[in-house]
């Protein structure tokens, strides 16, 4: 199964909420970098073991976006056009680069005969539902697409992110996002004790959610100016993460899906807070070469898979392997074209079109509105004070 982080590629540190902090453009850059390693030298024939940590980079992204995501709503959510500008940038940043993409991905597969597998719709890829295909049929469908499963997560994501954080009075919110967390690792054991089904713990919005919250949850607690302790904040992930490979090696293959992956989001959580927070570690994240695999980072998840295996469809008339020397060389013969069409299709598709929906401007909502928007009281009540109006305009 190939793993990428969607969209926290598509959310921009800076959110347009305060100043931008360059270290976790870094951070989105190393992570995408983990993907390709792990893509294209671990998940795959002949491929090495160790390279094979993909979902941390999965687990990091899922992390980041509900991050940037909850930052804005927090920062912009009084805003009287909140959900005309969140969601027109959202399309405008995500979806034009993504259709060319898996458009151009279908018309190689038919034009050059990559393997077929029609287990999962090629509509769904178009409607950001194939996810829920890979969990209905337990089969990945398209290899070559098989990380747009994300895309998929993320934007379902994006549908619930912004009522339920605006609907929530802000005393309760990290209640609820405690209880989605808990409620989430719930649906796994839930789906492993009924059916056993690894892809739908995997891929569902329902299941991955507590990834998502977290990150929200970290965007919420970033904003009490609660003090924290910079030190165990520095130190926690690295102890986590020691945490998840001693007991994955114990306990077994359900361990990840069941509560490793939660203990990723965790450990990544605390270091982006200290990141967020000025800790030493953040300098390291600032260089160029990090950065340019941020700001490139949605175009190279997007074509990466694509490009492998084309080329190796081409050259060696096979699926990417690197058990043979042939096959080793095509796939370092990517890594270079990767760079060049993703760095292509992001100056001269994502950030033009992206630039569009940067010129809509945030209004703010007249005081009595805005009081109405963050005063405490039922969720039901808030709801229709930000929602109707939104769909009346």
């Amino acid at each position: 199964m190939h793993m990428q982080k969607i969209d926290s590629f598509e959310a921009s540190p800076k959110e347009r909420t305060g100043r931008r902090i360059v270290a976790l453009d870094g951070f989105r850059g190393l992570m995408t970098l983990f993907v390709i390693l792990s893509h294209y030298f671990g998940e795959i024939a002949g491929g090495i073991l160790p390279l094979r940590f993909g979902f941390i980079a999965v687990d990091s992204f899922f992390v980041l976006s509900g991050l940037l995501v909850g930052r804005l709503i927090l920062d912009k959510g009084d805003a009287e056009n909140f959900y005309q500008v969140f969601y027109a940038r959202r399309i405008l940043r995500t979806f034009p680069i993504y259709f060319l993409c898996v458009a151009l991905a279908i018309a190689a597969e038919r034009a050059i005969g990559l393997p077929g597998n029609d287990a999962v719709p090629t509509w769904s890829y178009f409607s950001f539902t194939n996810n829920i295909f890979v969990a209905l049929t337990q089969n990945t469908g398209r290899e070559w697409l098989g990380p747009t499963w994300t895309m998929g997560v993320e934007e379902q994501f994006y549908l619930i992110a912004p009522a339920l954080m605006l609907a929530t009075p802000r005393r309760y919110l990290l209640h609820v996002l405690t209880g989605i967390i808990a409620l989430s690792i719930a649906s796994r054991f839930a789906i492993f004790l009924t059916s056993g089904n690894s892809l739908a713990a995997l891929t569902l919005l329902p299941t991955r959610a507590d990834n998502l919250a977290i990150g929200l949850a970290c965007a919420l607690l970033l904003k009490t100016g609660i003090r924290w302790d910079s030190f165990a904040l520095r130190a926690a992930p690295i102890v986590l993460l020691i945490l998840f490979f001693v007991v994955d090696q114990f306990v077994g293959d359900n361990f990840p899906l069941l509560l490793g992956h939660t203990l990723v989001c965790v450990a990544a959580a605390l270091f982006l807070m200290s990141m967020v927070r000025g800790a030493p570690e953040a300098k390291r994240f600032e260089s160029k070469t990090l950065a340019f695999f941020g700001e490139t980072s949605y175009a190279v998840y997007l074509t990466h898979m694509p490009i492998l295996w084309v080329a190796h469809a081409l050259i060696l008339h096979h699926a990417p392997s690197i058990a043979t020397g042939a096959g080793f060389a095509v796939t370092i013969a990517c890594l270079p074209l990767t760079v060049l069409i993703a760095t292509a299709l992001t100056r001269f598709v994502e950030a033009p079109i992206t630039s569009i929906g940067q010129r809509l401007k945030w209004r703010q909502a007249p005081p009595k509105a805005a009081a109405l928007k963050t005063a405490p009281v039922e969720a039901a009540a808030i709801a229709a004070v930000c929602l109707e109006p939104e769909a009346s305009r």
